[in-house]
């Protein structure tokens, strides 16, 4: 989660993004809350939603009910300069795939992209919201301006489209912008192979940053590449937040229930990466999302095996805590966002 909090995952934390230069709108979120994105809100329902979280009291609150949101993660995240989560989900079963910002108050406000199915949304603070289209071509990156147009990254001529890695595959999973660099990170599995840095196969998960031009129009810096690896089994990118101190928490899925580093602390600068926490228990695999909590001062990641949100502290390892969302348990959470 960010400064003011929400939950990424289908988990992201209301702790509302770091807020860059540009003056944001006023805030109306509360900070520190968390949101959960689920396709189950009620015992039985096929209707996704959102359900707001206060990670101290683990009250929730129904907040907007849809009828679906994209397979892939990230398709959620608080926008400081609208002061809204957006949204890419379908309001009905027969709409198109569409782009909402979601108010305090609950709420769906269309903002003018249809039919286009975007994930890994990474807010800027100042209008644009850069993203991943799952249509072809899926490996570039996108970005919705401040006039709410869709526009594509380009290179640093400003005549190509702007990739992460000359290697065919490349999955990225995860991205976030980071306002004191003027850059955009992205988390990646390669689905060839996942090759790593040096362009050799890794079991790892491989993060990449480049700076962006003033405007945010261009990839004006080389690709700073780094990589990390958590576990021998895989390694899924589920969740990329800001932390208080300026460095990002990036929380891993893996395919074991053994004690590992699934809590990474990643250095937005060096791309150095450290275990931040490990978490160890019967359904620790099935860790589907994860954020930081500015108003806990912890990660919280989303163990959708249980049904149960858990926060964890610097160095702190096996189950964590159990944040108490008794209303969690009968349903099946996607990923949540902070």
């Amino acid at each position: 989660m960010k400064t003011s909090t929400s939950v990424r995952l289908a988990l992201l934390a209301a702790t509302l993004c770091p807020t860059p230069a540009a003056a944001p709108l006023p805030q109306a979120f509360p900070r520190g809350d968390l949101f959960l994105s689920s396709p189950n809100l009620t015992t039985g329902a096929t209707t996704h939603g959102i359900v707001q979280i206060d990670p101290v009291t683990g009250d929730t609150t129904r907040l907007v009910t849809v009828a679906r949101v994209p397979s892939n993660l990230d398709s959620l995240a608080y926008d400081p300069h609208r002061d809204a989560l957006v949204l890419v989900a379908k309001e009905t079963l027969s709409d198109p795939w569409t782009l909402f910002a979601v108010g305090a108050q609950g709420g769906l406000s269309n903002l003018g992209l249809t039919g286009l199915e975007l994930f890994c949304l990474a807010p800027t603070g100042d209008g644009r919201i850069y993203a991943r289209r799952r249509s072809a071509p899926s490996t570039s990156v996108w970005y919705v301006d401040a006039a709410g147009l869709l526009q594509r990254l380009m290179d640093q001529s400003g005549t190509q489209s702007f990739q992460w890695s000359s290697t065919v595959g490349v999955d990225y999973r995860q991205m976030h912008y980071h306002p004191p660099t003027r850059s955009l990170l992205a988390v990646t599995r390669e689905s060839v192979g996942r090759i790593s840095c040096s362009g050799t196969v890794t079991d790892g998960v491989v993060v990449r940053r480049v700076t962006l031009s003033a405007d945010g129009t261009r990839a004006v810096g080389p690709v700073l590449c780094s990589e990390f690896m958590a576990s021998p089994s895989s390694e899924i990118p589920v969740g990329l937040s800001a932390m208080d101190d300026g460095d990002l928490l990036l929380v891993l899925d893996t395919n074991t229930n053994q004690e590992e580093p699934r809590m990474v602390r990643l250095d937005p600068q060096t791309l150095a990466m450290t275990p931040f926490a490990t978490s160890g228990y019967p359904g620790a695999a099935a860790t589907t999302a994860g954020t930081w909590s500015s108003r806990l001062g912890e990660a919280v990641v989303l163990d959708a095996f249980n049904g149960a949100l858990r926060a964890y502290a610097q160095g702190e390892s096996g189950g964590g805590t159990t944040i108490p969302t008794p209303s969690l348990s009968s349903r099946q959470p996607v990923r949540c966002y902070r």
